[in-house]
């Protein structure tokens, strides 16, 4: 196999095309494995989008002011679990969060850009840029264990295997000075030779000790050449026996020992920093536990000067040791980590400390006192034009202080998590990041010119300030303030859904519902400016304090034939929102026309549909769905509304209204979550369902899914990675998937022509991918000869001189040459049809002669595009 592989490598340089990047998508089948050399640097269509397939954007929330000032968005601004910065450009940065991926920037902060390349991996659990290369960067995540781009993010391979789901918060790699990497992982503590890319698991000799079960690693540390490790590891609830401590080595790894624990108590440890001059000199933020009690002490940092053979209490981190203290809560030792040494000699200790209010603090007497970077945040911030993403106001959104990173070429600078990647630098913060994807956008409301408004579930709302939501259109967006007169509008509401008045573009008609599952209420709200402003609740007609379900409503609509009456799940209006009536039962679902309702009563297997012709007046009973708890979507059927669709989680059914058969698709997408769906109102029999991240473990995993023939095929689109979704609209020939990662406008037509166009073939029942799109020629099916000959298991010799391949397989083989019609099959001249050729910087051939040739029998549907090869 390591021949067949230099010689098709060889064969390819030869050929001097298979390393070179073709400007259009389409010959690719798959989008995620387009080459780097095609996509644009970085990445970016213009300021306002960027390209994950041709048929895939993600649109940037940026406001006009953003793109006069030459920024565009692209962050995310999600949870942030990790920084880097190069510590050879450190204009080099990147970040990762828990469902967007990794983002980068190459100018210091000023534009950030996705590199996740379609790379499946999310909640990232730390980044480390190369200290030898600065267009090296590793990062680990869930189910995904430790990825390596060698060119800024563009490609990723998997370098360590680990499909766990336990992976902690902290910061999980470490290197040595010569580029060695260390990982810290629930399988084990990892080591990757630079040199030979050896993957060599250094505390297998563990695995008895622990019950094979795993540990639930935080953070691990390394000295410069490499022989002292130090791997922080916590108590892990879910495996009482699994060890847990300070686990030490002081020859590179071979042996191994837990450090920290006493004859009466366990030592807990969360992060771990080596003091940059003394291997031997650790910091070590943790905890004990009692072994009798099993309560656990508050936490600490503690000092070793002996390797961690002892350990000494150095401080107890808390707000009222602190200047400006707002809390008496002790605090978790998140992140730990030196920076470079300062004017006085001093390297300053940096820390993300964890807890209710969220924290960055420094020592610069190692650990004897500390003082903040930064004072927290909560809830809605107004910064200057130049550092604020939006100049409205901002909420703070980029939370979670998990990590931080010091610039090693400049003291007293270091990048941590602000309203998203802030730069502190000797005590003044400056917003890094330049705009926003778009939170968790959970609906999209058009007012009649088709200009959106966007409710987001982190950001709360954003307004069109230019473009529309036509065909190809690009618009920048203004961020909504939010009334703090108003106590009914409080940082634990947030907006679900919007509608305009068709009547009146400046009036707006939302729906609030709780966040964090506060003891309030849910209900509408609207605005007569826009979403400048927005009217209190009234308590009295619209909430009745108590009764109305807590959730977001399933309907926020105005009537198809009366512009005042508006409909929400649990109310109705006849008058444009002046005053409000309670609905006689939970409204879930209701046609295009308004002409039927879908109700319910009950809940759980108890649960009861109920149908409406009359528009809510009147009900009749109809059947029992099963279940009726967190329905993610429902709708009725447009192609015939006897039939209704629910999603819920594990669940995706289309149920018959009059008999009650249920028919399941779920195991059609692989039994992931199904977390939203919608149906396309234009197109009948088409509807889009999105994953939750829950399952999602790997690019085979759907994320956005869709069917064109109401459910009896689906089929995934690809070019989206991991991450939870929150919405699905429809729009003038397009479709808008909202979720953490920003929304992304999907052109469903330029995809359908891509599978309609499509030639798919099949080796033994296994579709063979391939990097340029098999074509049909003189009634011939021309196909990439390195993807095929690799498949096929055949060895090549390739002639340069005169053009001419050679593949064998067993006692079988074929000669071909480029630009001839004659081919020679063991030995005997044939002609073909199609001569070999090169396009796209690939060679070409007829895959029915070669596989033929070599053995294999081929047969072709032409009803399905599908061409099928069997054979040993």
């Amino acid at each position: 196999m390591k021949k067949l592989t230099v010689l098709i490598l060889s064969l390819g340089m030869l050929l001097s095309s298979f390393a070179a990047g073709a400007s259009d998508f389409y010959q690719y089948q798959n989008p995620c494995e387009v080459p780097a050399s095609v996509y644009k640097e970085p990445y970016m269509d213009s300021q306002t989008s960027t390209t994950y397939a041709p048929w895939l954007k993600n649109i940037h929330f940026v406001s006009k002011s953003q793109l006069d000032r030459g920024e565009y968005g692209g962050e995310a601004c999600q949870q942030i679990r990790s920084f880097a910065v190069s510590p050879i450009n450190p204009d080099i940065m990147y970040f990762g969060t828990d469902t967007n991926g990794i983002y980068r920037t190459d100018n210091g902060g000023k534009n950030w850009f996705n590199v996740n390349n379609g790379y499946p991996g999310f909640y990232s659990q730390g980044i480390l840029c190369d200290v030898l290369d600065e267009n090296t960067v590793y990062y680990v995540a869930r189910y995904c264990g430790v990825a390596r781009s060698c060119d800024g993010g563009k490609t990723w391979e998997e370098v360590i295997k680990d499909k766990s789901t336990s992976i902690s918060y902290q910061n999980l790699l470490a290197m040595d000075a010569a580029g060695n990497l260390y990982a810290a992982i629930p399988s084990g503590i990892y080591k990757l030779d630079r040199k030979t890319d050896e993957v060599t698991n250094l505390y297998d000799k563990f695995a008895a000790a622990t019950g094979e079960k795993g540990i639930y690693f935080h953070d691990i540390d390394v000295s410069p050449d490499g022989m002292h490790i130090y791997a922080a590891a916590t108590k892990n609830s879910s495996d009482e026996e699994a060890e847990y401590g300070l686990f030490t080595s002081h020859d590179g790894g071979k042996t191994w020992e837990i450090k920290g624990g006493t004859d009466t108590k366990n030592f807990s440890s969360g992060t771990v920093a080596i003091h940059p001059e003394d291997p031997m000199r650790v910091f070590v933020g943790g905890r004990y536990y009692d072994k009798e009690s099993g309560k656990a002490e508050t936490y600490m940092l503690f000092e070793t000067t002996d390797g961690a053979n002892t350990l000494s209490a150095k401080f107890t981190l808390n707000y009222e040791n602190l200047a400006e203290g707002i809390s008496k809560t002790p605090v978790m030792f998140y992140f730990m980590v030196f920076g470079p040494k300062n004017e006085n000699g001093i390297y300053p200790l940096y820390v993300a400390g964890n807890k209710m209010t969220w924290n960055y603090v420094v020592s610069y007497d190692y650990g004897t006192s500390f003082e903040r970077l930064i004072t927290p945040q909560m809830g809605k911030i107004t910064a200057d034009t130049t550092t604020c993403r939006y100049e409205e106001g901002e909420w703070y959104t980029g939370y979670w202080a998990q990590s931080l990173a010091p610039d090693m070429t400049k003291p007293g600078r270091v990048i941590l998590n602000y309203l998203g990647p802030a730069e502190c630098y000797n005590g003044k913060v400056t917003t890094i990041s330049s705009g926003n994807s778009g939170g968790s956008v959970s609906h999209i409301a058009l007012d009649s010119q088709m200009r959106p408004f966007f409710v987001t579930v982190d950001i709360k709302a954003f307004l069109w300030e230019s473009g529309t939501m036509k065909h190809g259109d690009t618009f920048t967006v203004k961020a909504m303030k939010i009334d703090e007169g108003d106590n009914n509008m409080k940082k634990e509401h947030t907006f679900t859904k919007a509608v305009f008045d068709p009547n009146d573009d400046n009036h707006l008609i939302a729906y609030v519902s709780q966040n964090n599952a506060k003891p309030d209420f849910d209900g509408v709200r609207q605005s007569f400016d826009k979403g400048a402003t927005w009217e209190p609740f009234n308590e009295e007609t619209i909430f009745q304090k108590g009764k109305a379900p807590r959730g977001a409503t399933k309907v926020l609509r105005y009537d198809a034939d009366d512009s005042n009456t508006i409909y929400t799940s649990y109310h109705t209006s006849y008058d444009n929102g002046k005053t409000w009536e309670r609905n006689s039962m939970s409204v879930m679902a209701i046609t295009e026309d308004c002409k039927r309702f879908l109700g319910i009563t009950g809940s759980g297997a108890d649960a009861v549909f109920h149908i409406s012709e009359d528009k809510g007046k009147t009900w009749k009973e109809t059947v029992k769905p099963g279940f009726s708890s967190d329905i993610k979507g429902i709708f009725f059927d447009t192609t015939d509304p006897n039939y209704v669709w629910i999603a819920n989680a594990n669940i995706l059914r289309r149920v018959d209204l009059t008999t009650g058969a249920i028919e399941n698709h779920i195991s059609k997408l692989n039994n992931c979550k199904v977390n939203r769906i919608n149906y396309n109102p234009e197109v009948p029999g088409h509807i889009i369902v999105c994953s939750s991240p829950g399952l999602i473990r790997s690019d085979k995993d759907f994320k956005i899914a869709e069917t064109r023939d109401n459910g009896k095929t689906w089929h995934t689109v690809p070019g989206s990675f991991g991450g939870l979704f929150g919405s699905i609209s429809f729009v003038d020939g397009l479709a808008y998937i909202g979720g953490h990662q920003g929304t992304f406008q999907y052109d469903y037509k330029k995809y359908w022509e891509f599978l309609d166009s499509k030639i798919t073939v099949m080796l033994n029942d296994k579709e063979i991918s391939f990097s340029v799109m098999p074509e049909i020629t003189n009634s011939r099916t021309m196909v990439p000869m390195r993807e095929l000959f690799e498949k096929l298991g055949a060895t090549v010799d390739w002639d340069g001189d005169t053009q001419t391949v050679s593949a064998k397989r067993g006692a079988q083989r074929v000669t071909l040459q480029i630009g001839s019609s004659t081919a020679a099959v063991n030995g005997k001249q044939t002609t073909l049809d199609a001569a070999p050729y090169i396009t796209n910087g690939r060679t070409m051939i007829p895959l029915r002669l070669v596989s033929e040739a070599l053995g294999l029998h081929v047969g072709w549907d032409g009803a399905q595009r599908l061409i099928v090869m069997k054979g040993e």
